[in-house]
């Protein structure tokens, strides 16, 4: 089937459409062309796929042979530009954006690019800490969680973080990520129980999330309560002390939390 004279044709992505290209993709309204051999060469998922010869039922684009994807179109974009341009995602200390490292990392899970992966993983460990001497020395209130985003966006993204991590089993980044969330004053229960609304696309947390979420927010409140009683009349650095055991104990307690719930769901 030859589909170059179809009306409407969805957009052709320009730097990533090669006159000798030799493989046509569709991810919604994006085409992207592409060598095929730069495809084969990355997850074995796609070398499967493409490893199979023409047949008489293959449809072509451009006069290429065409393959379309079920994928988010920018992630398919930006995961085809990690792909294909060497200087476009970077390890760190590179920076990257966020809706790239979310759209590659989604991706490279699904479709078991390991490189890029780790790659993005790498990224996210630079913002979501694993431990107490980086989460003490951070301030993850006043700061926006994501390098170029303010307001609404920032915190859509941050929304967004918490499917993501569960999707690609990166469940070490929620306890900061939760810390994150519980911090956002004023409108903490609004975003989380009813999510947020960004450029027409929902960003929202589960029931399951929310529960796990709120259980680590009460025990942060009640060890609060208990600090302030037992320190408040002390030195200050003994308070400062007490405000890192905080932070310690929160952590603990959500990892916790996580930790149980993945031993429940087997």
């Amino acid at each position: 089937m030859d589909m170059d004279s179809q009306p409407n044709s969805p957009r052709q992505v320009s730097d990533l459409w090669l006159e000798d290209g030799s493989l046509v993709i569709k991810a919604g309204h994006l085409l992207l062309k592409i060598h095929r051999s730069t495809l084969v060469a990355q997850p074995p998922v796609f070398a499967d796929m493409l490893s199979f010869p023409p047949s008489q039922d293959q449809e072509f684009l451009y006069g290429c042979p065409f393959v379309e994807l079920p994928d988010d179109p920018e992630s398919v974009e930006v995961f085809l530009r990690a792909i294909t341009l060497l200087d476009f995602f970077l390890p760190p200390p590179a920076a990257a954006d966020y809706h790239v490292v979310a759209g590659v990392l989604r991706m490279a899970h699904k479709y078991d690019c390991s490189i890029l992966r780790s790659r993005a993983l790498r990224h996210l460990s630079t913002r979501f800490t694993t431990t107490l001497v980086d989460f003490t020395h951070r301030n993850y209130i006043s700061k926006p969680l994501f390098r170029g985003y303010e307001g609404l966006q920032d915190k859509a993204y941050t929304l967004d973080c918490v499917s993501l991590f569960y999707e690609v089993d990166a469940l070490w980044c929620l306890p900061v990520l939760y810390h994150t969330l519980t911090s956002w004053i004023p409108g903490f229960m609004t975003y989380i129980i009813n999510g947020i609304e960004f450029k027409s696309q929902h960003y929202g947390m589960t029931p399951d999330q929310q529960i796990t979420l709120l259980a680590g927010r009460e025990y942060r409140r009640q060890d609060i309560v208990a600090s302030m009683s037992a320190y408040s009349s002390v030195h200050q650095n003994v308070r400062e002390m007490a405000v890192k055991s905080l932070a310690e104990s929160f952590l603990q307690h959500l990892s916790s939390s996580l930790l149980i719930k993945r031993r429940t769901l087997g």
